[in-house]
């Protein structure tokens, strides 16, 4: 191939590489893809960037998901077995007993009124601390 030949197959498929990033990028601005920093975690996800080690950590973070991104004024022990399904997660085998232990810890505190007609908690502010250090040593877990 003689040089000029060269110089236009180089430009063609620069040319074509620019539409297609043209497309690409597109399609993500329009269905929330890469890069897209308005799309909403989903809960596995927000979980995954807490790491949890065990499930009275899970059910700290799934309760701030719910109140934070599901947007919950309170929630229930109902909440947060729909909430570690949806997490894919087992729930513990006595939900209440995290949430007593997480009251006990000053991260969960009763509602001033049941969600329902059953018995609610929200987080506290040591608990949104908690949450928001990823539970990193020095931190009150």
């Amino acid at each position: 191939m003689a040089g000029q030949e060269i110089t236009d197959k180089i430009n063609d498929l620069e040319s074509r590489i620019e539409r297609i990033e043209g497309i690409l990028h597109n399609s993500q601005s329009h269905s929330g893809g890469v890069g897209d920093s308005s799309k909403k975690l989903s809960i596995k996800e927000f979980m995954l960037a807490k790491k949890p080690k065990d499930d009275l950590q899970r059910t700290l973070v799934i309760a701030s998901y719910l109140e934070n991104e599901s947007k919950y004024e309170s929630f229930t022990a109902e909440d947060l077995k729909r909430g570690f399904r949806e997490a894919r997660v087992s729930p513990p085998a006595n939900i209440n007993d995290k949430v007593n232990k997480n009251i006990a810890k000053g991260l969960f505190m009763s509602a001033d009124k049941p969600k329902d007609g059953k018995k609610a908690w929200v987080i506290t502010a040591t608990g949104e601390q908690v949450i928001a250090n990823s539970f990193e040593v020095g931190q009150n877990e």
